[in-house]
């Protein structure tokens, strides 16, 4: 690439990558009803689904993904990809969903609306990786939802700075290693290890398109609505594609397991992974001193309730209309909420010793499934539980196949982790970097000048 050409507009850039990925695009078939539309942080590094024609026809993906390991793929993600999973939280269902900020898309902004006060710093180089640049919107606009989420928790400008500078550091050193593995992966990969990696790009686009009703428009519309760029996202899954493959055939072949490694690690865990705890699937039904009025009335209240449940009235409904407790109230008794997420009409596995009501946990092991305890006495109240369904423990052997895929695939992920970072330490330091420390200055002015907007959850 010669000079003028290293500082064409990264959308610029970007588009002529697309020109030549885009050309190769699968045909589209309709959307089954499994394959819903999903936010693209999530989707982004999920191995494609292909549909069961392609795969009787022996054109499928499935020769082509594994040859690409689950170790690998889980270990080695896209810069975008690492944002959202280091800026992630629970939902409901207590699955790590990535934070998004609101997206401002007539402002030019993407995500966050990062275009909106920052023309200024748009063309702003941060670091060059062997004459490649990195802009500060690239890196801004990666991490913009998780500093749009911070902006409404940081009370003060000073505070934010430190905040967004740290952001900032670490989605640079990911952007740096991305190309400089993306470059080695370019001259040292044979053309049939780069077909691969562009066969899984396409696949991903192919699905993608797949689960927005076969229409390649509805896929960008998606993405929009997103604030984030179709085209620069199939870049990225390229880009993506060709580090896993280098990452398979060049470091992951060093990996030795041996026998006594996995035995070891066995003995190591035994009690915290391979031993099974008792556990109980049980509701529990609180009463409140304070919400019936005194002491006495509570426990009248009570001991009511307990011989209704014990003569068969369906415990769940009781625990639902006459909770003092707010949670137990809406998950029906169920102290792990698994019953009210997921309608399955059971509590979630509680293991023994790990309930924080010990008197109530203990009253809870000495039933039988279907039977109601005794009230219990607390502070703030009286407690009595129905116990669903109970199972004792048990001790995993050595011998058992999914107890030794678990060690081995705990430790295969364990030695690629070290050696992918002792690659990416050895590659960087043959990298010309320039400047190095790289510049965060633009990228930190254009997170500082976002906060107001940020801070106010302005477009909400």
């Amino acid at each position: 690439m010669n000079r003028r050409d290293r500082h064409l507009h990264p959308c610029t850039i970007l588009a002529c990558a697309i020109v030549v990925i885009g050309s190769l695009a699968l045909g589209c078939s309709s959307t089954p009803e499994d394959q819903k539309p999903q936010p693209l942080v999530v989707a982004f590094n999920q191995t494609p689904i292909t549909p069961e024609p392609a795969r009787e026809q022996g054109g499928g993906n499935d020769a082509t993904s594994a040859a690409v390991s689950d170790t690998v793929r889980q270990a080695v993600l896209s810069p975008a990809a690492a944002a959202a999973t280091r800026n992630s939280m629970p939902n409901s269902n207590g699955e790590m969903v990535a934070v998004r900020a609101t997206t401002h898309p007539a402002n030019g902004g993407g995500a966050g609306g990062v275009g909106t006060a920052s023309a200024i710093t748009l063309g702003a180089v941060v670091v060059e990786v062997n004459g490649t640049p990195i802009y500060a919107n690239k890196v801004l606009k990666m991490i913009a939802p998780a500093l749009a989420a911070r902006a409404k928790e940081v009370p003060d400008l000073t505070r934010f700075k430190q905040v967004a500078l740290a952001e900032i550091q670490e989605q640079v050193r990911l952007l740096v290693l991305d190309e400089i593995v993306f470059a080695t992966a370019q001259r040292n990969l044979d053309k049939q290890d780069q077909l691969i990696a562009k066969r899984m790009t396409i696949f991903w686009r192919d699905d993608q398109i797949r689960r927005n009703g076969g229409s390649l428009q509805l896929a960008r519309r998606a993405a929009e609505q997103q604030g984030v760029n179709f085209d620069e996202l199939l870049d990225e899954q390229s880009r993506l594609w060709m580090r896993r493959v280098y990452f398979e055939k060049k470091e992951k072949p060093k990996i030795q397991v041996s026998a006594d490694d996995m035995r070891r690690y066995y003995q190591k865990h035994l009690t915290d992974q391979f031993t099974e705890r008792d556990q109980a699937q049980f509701r529990v039904i609180k009463v409140g001193v304070r919400q019936a009025g005194s002491r006495d009335a509570a426990r009248s209240k009570a001991e009511d309730l307990r011989t209704r449940a014990a003569r068969g009235e369906d415990f769940s409904q009781l625990a639902a209309d006459f909770n003092d407790d707010p949670y137990l109230k809406k998950t029906k008794g169920d102290p792990t909420g698994n019953a009210a997420s997921t309608g399955s009409g059971q509590g979630g596995w509680i293991d023994r010793g790990s309930f924080a009501n010990a008197k109530l946990e203990e009253a809870v092991w000495k039933l039988q499934p279907e039977q109601v305890s005794e009230l219990v006495e607390s502070n703030d109240g009286y407690y009595f539980a129905k116990l669903e369904r109970k199972k004792g423990g048990r001790q995993q052997s050595f011998d058992e196949d999914a107890v030794q895929l678990k060690i081995r695939k705990t430790l295969e992920a364990e030695q690629f982790s070290a050696l992918r970072d002792q690659a990416e330490r050895r590659l960087r330091q043959n990298a010309i970097v320039f400047p190095d420390p790289p510049n965060l200055a633009p990228a930190l002015e254009m997170a500082t000048q976002m906060y107001p907007q940020w801070a106010a959850g302005a477009g909400k």
